[in-house]
């Protein structure tokens, strides 16, 4: 008989992401590692430009200018 695993949330993801080194997704409910591929590189780069563009305003920090 095979045990069934309950499929995690995406809240439960978040909260139970591994620490540490890896790229880790939600597949079906389950935590699966993948490979930092070009592809995850490049939108990781594409997301970080934006937002380090983005003015202080825009990212609703509480900076005192």
């Amino acid at each position: 008989m095979k045990a069934v695993m309950k499929k995690l949330t995406f809240e439960e993801f978040l909260e139970q992401y591994p620490d540490g080194c890896g790229i880790y997704k939600l597949v079906d409910g389950e935590i699966v590692q993948v490979e930092a591929t070009r592809a995850y590189k490049n939108i990781a780069r594409y997301l970080v430009k934006r937002h380090v563009a983005l003015p202080v305003e825009t990212l609703q920090c509480n900076v005192s200018k």
